[in-house]
């Protein structure tokens, strides 16, 4: 996928290619998405990643509990980043983005940050996995 963050409309995604679930959701949200996406993951792009680490002043340990979201030159990190995907979706992600809005964004984050902490485990027990070979 060709580098279109110049292009301010389009969306940038940031995440963890390490975590199965990630990966999963990724997928996901992206084959329902209406806008560009350009999906950059912590092992495959370095050089790229580098820009936008200066550009929005974030480390990359960051993406050890969050994915990082650039829509309209604004990072969007945690919930707030998932929210911001699934409002640009269709179809089942719609309805999901739509159930997630009657949440309270504490419990909303709360549940992130869950995910997050167990996501290697939720890989495993759902049989999810990045392997590729």
């Amino acid at each position: 996928m060709k580098f279109m963050h110049s292009k301010e409309n389009n969306i940038t995604l940031i995440y963890d290619e390490d975590c199965g679930v990630c990966e999963w959701c990724n997928q996901r949200v992206r084959n329902n998405l209406v806008k560009d996406v350009e999906l950059l993951s912590l092992g495959k792009s370095n050089n790229i990643l580098q820009s936008f680490t200066k550009e929005y002043n974030f480390k990359l340990s960051l993406l050890e509990e969050s994915i990082v979201v650039i829509y309209k030159n604004k990072m969007y990190t945690h919930g707030d980043g998932v929210m911001l995907l699934l409002s640009h979706t269709v179809g089942y992600m719609r309805f999901i983005y739509f159930l997630f809005l009657i949440i309270p964004l504490s419990i909303r984050e709360w549940l992130y940050k869950y995910f997050v902490k167990n996501r290697y485990s939720l890989s495993n027990l759902f049989g999810l996995t990045v392997c590729k070979v």
